[in-house]
């Protein structure tokens, strides 16, 4: 994938494992919601931390987790680098509020796309 990209000129690239934290339901029924989004946030930012500069990810969160949703996009905002996330529904209360403290910004759904993220605002 990086080596189509910088042949067509793309110089960066945002990343979200959405896909693997719904399938990860599936393979790790007995871990709860929270612990999976911990789980796949973290094998995203060992897969950043390869390409730094190049590779910027969007995480995710369960914003039915209760307190451990807003706890996780503090987390994954402020400790693990990430632009912002990934969050459906975006206005569940525990998230909003989590998204107003933490300075990101409400990214509306692309018609057809991935679900609702919430984004730093851009980089001067």
């Amino acid at each position: 994938m990086l080596e189509a990209q910088e042949a067509a000129g793309v110089t960066h690239a945002l990343v979200s494992d959405s896909f693997f934290t719904e399938s990860a339901a599936v393979a790790l029924p007995a871990w709860s919601p929270p612990d999976r989004a911990r789980l796949c946030n973290a094998a995203l930012a060992a897969l950043l931390a390869r390409y730094p500069g190049r590779l910027f990810g969007l995480g995710c969160v369960d914003p039915f987790s209760g307190d451990a949703a807003p706890r996780e996009l503090e987390r994954m905002v402020d400790e693990l680098g990430f632009l912002g996330a990934l969050v459906n529904p975006p206005m569940h209360r525990p998230a909003a509020a989590a998204i107003s403290r933490s300075g990101l910004r409400p990214a509306p759904r692309r018609r057809g796309g991935p679900g609702p993220a919430a984004l730093r605002p851009p980089l001067a």
